[in-house]
C-alpha cells in the first residue's frame, strides 16, 4: 500500500480538500483511498501533533501541560493507526492529510521519525505539498488568525512575513522534506487557479497522486471552505479580540463571548465588504524574489515565478447607512443580552430596543469614522465614509 502525505502548506486550500475528502469517503474507499477515522478528522490533525517535539497549541485544547501528560494521551496511537491499516485491506492508497504538517514540524528529527514509522508500514510515500505567493499566503493566514484570537494590527502582522522565517520560506520547507524523503517522492505544485489541472484544486490533487479523477466525476461540485474575512468584518474581528480575548486563561478554554460575537457578525450578509490587502504586498514579494527564483529553479523549471495579481481592491461595495445602524442595534442588542442581570437593564426587547434608539446616531458616526480610518479599504472607499463621519459628527455631542 502506497501512503498519501498531504501536508499543506497552510493558506492553500487544505480545508477545502479536506472537508472534500470525507464528505465523499465512501467514493474515495472505492476507489482505493483510504480516509482515517480516528485520528482526527477532517483535518488529521493527531498526526504532525504526535511528532512534534514541543507543546503546541493542540497540546493546549487538549489540557496537555507537560511531556508526560502527552506521553498518556498518544498511549493508544499506533495501535489506533494499526486498526486503521486493518480497515484499509484492499486500498492501494492510505491517505493522510493536514496542513499542520507544514507548520509544526519544522525539525528534521521529527520528519525523520515521521519517514521511519510510515515506512514500516507502507512500500511507499508521497508528500504533496502546495505553495502559494507569500504575500497573499499572509493576508489569508492572518484572516484565519483573526478567526481564532489573533490581535495583532495588520501592519504589525505584515511585518513578520520575512524570508527567514521558516512559514514562509518555500525553499526551506521544499528542501527538509524532499531531503528527507527523496525529491522523487514528492509532489510539489503551485497554488494557482488557472495551473490547477481543470481550474480545480480538487482533480489537481488526483492528478499529483496518479489517480484517475472520472470515476469520481459525480463528487465534483460546488468549492467553498474555510474563506478569507471580507475587510471590514476582519476590522471588527480584530476590536473584538483585542477586547475579548479568544483564549481565557483563568478558566483555560476558549472563550464563548467572543465566539459567539463573530459567528452573530458571520450571519450579517451585509458587512460583506472589501478584501484585505496591505500597501506592503509589493515589497514583500521583492523581499522573496531572489528565494524564490531559487525555488522555482529547483523544484519548477521551466517556471518564472509566481503569477503576480493585481491587488487593488474594487471600492463597488457599499454599505447603507440603514444597514449599519441595524448592525449596530443588533450588536448593542446582543451585549445587553449578556449583561442585562448585572447591569439591571430592562428584560423586554422591545423597551430595550427603544431605549437604544438614541445612540444610533452617536454609534453610527464611530462606525463611520473607524471605517474611514481602517488601512483595511481603498482609499477611495475612506473618503467616502470620511465625509459621512464628518457629517455624523456635528449632529452628536461626543468624539
Amino acid at each position: 500500500m502506497k501512503c498519501i502525505l498531504h501536508i499543506g502548506t497552510e493558506k492553500t486550500g487544505t480545508s477545502l480538500l479536506q472537508d472534500w475528502f470525507y464528505k465523499h469517503r465512501e467514493t474515495f474507499i472505492k476507489n482505493g483511498i483510504y480516509l482515517t477515522t480516528t485520528l482526527g478528522t477532517p483535518n488529521n490533525r493527531h498526526f504532525p501533533a504526535y511528532f512534534r517535539v514541543e507543546l503546541d497549541d493542540f497540546s493546549r485544547a487538549q489540557r496537555i501541560t507537560s511531556k508526560e501528560e502527552k506521553a498518556a494521551f498518544f498511549a493508544s496511537f499506533q495501535q489506533d493507526f494499526e486498526k486503521e491499516l486493518a480497515s484499509a485491506e484492499g486500498c492501494d492508497h492510505f491517505l493522510i492529510s493536514s496542513e499542520h504538517f507544514h507548520s509544526r514540524l519544522m525539525v528534521r528529527r521529527e520528519l525523520v521519525e515521521l519517514r521511519d514509522f510510515l515506512n514500516g508500514y507502507f512500500e511507499e510515500t508521497i508528500v504533496v505539498c502546495y505553495f502559494r505567493e507569500q504575500s497573499e499566503m499572509a493576508l489569508s493566514f492572518y484572516s484565519t488568525q483573526l478567526k481564532g484570537g489573533g490581535a495583532l494590527e495588520i501592519d504589525d502582522f505584515m511585518n513578520t512575513v520575512r524570508p527567514d522565517r521558516y512559514y514562509y520560506n518555500h525553499m526551506m520547507i521544499a528542501d527538509n522534506w524532499s531531503n528527507v524523503f527523496g525529491v522523487e517522492n514528492c509532489r510539489f505544485r503551485l497554488y494557482e487557479r488557472d495551473r490547477f489541472e481543470g481550474a480545480d484544486i480538487r482533480r489537481d490533487f488526483l492528478n499529483a497522486i496518479d489517480v484517475d479523477a472520472e470515476p469520481m466525476e459525480h463528487c465534483f461540485g460546488e468549492q467553498s471552505s474555510n474563506e478569507s474575512l471580507d475587510a471590514l468584518r476582519a476590522a471588527v474581528f480584530l476590536k473584538i479580540n483585542q477586547k475579548l480575548p479568544y483564549w481565557d486563561d483563568a478558566k483555560g478554554g476558549v472563550n464563548p463571548m467572543n465566539v459567539m460575537l463573530k459567528q452573530r457578525l458571520l450571519s450579517h450578509t451585509k458587512l460583506s465588504v472589501g478584501k484585505i490587502t496591505h500597501d506592503r504586498q509589493s515589497e514583500i514579494r521583492e523581499q522573496f524574489r531572489n528565494v524564490n527564483s531559487a525555488f522555482f529553479g529547483k523544484y519548477f523549471k521551466g517556471l518564472e515565478g509566481f503569477k503576480m495579481r493585481d491587488p487593488t481592491v474594487s471600492d463597488t461595495a457599499k454599505v447603507e447607512a440603514a444597514d449599519m445602524q441595524e448592525f449596530v442595534l443588533d450588536m448593542l442588542d446582543f451585549f445587553l443580552d449578556q449583561h442585562r442581570s448585572t447591569e439591571g437593564l430592562l428584560a423586554d426587547a422591545r423597551a430595550r430596543r427603544s431605549k437604544l434608539a438614541a445612540w444610533i446616531d452617536k454609534c453610527d458616526y464611530r462606525v463611520h469614522r473607524a471605517i474611514s480610518r481602517t488601512n483595511f479599504l481603498p482609499k477611495s472607499m475612506r473618503q467616502r465614509f470620511k465625509g459621512a463621519a464628518q457629517r455624523r459628527k456635528r449632529s452628536v455631542y461626543f468624539d
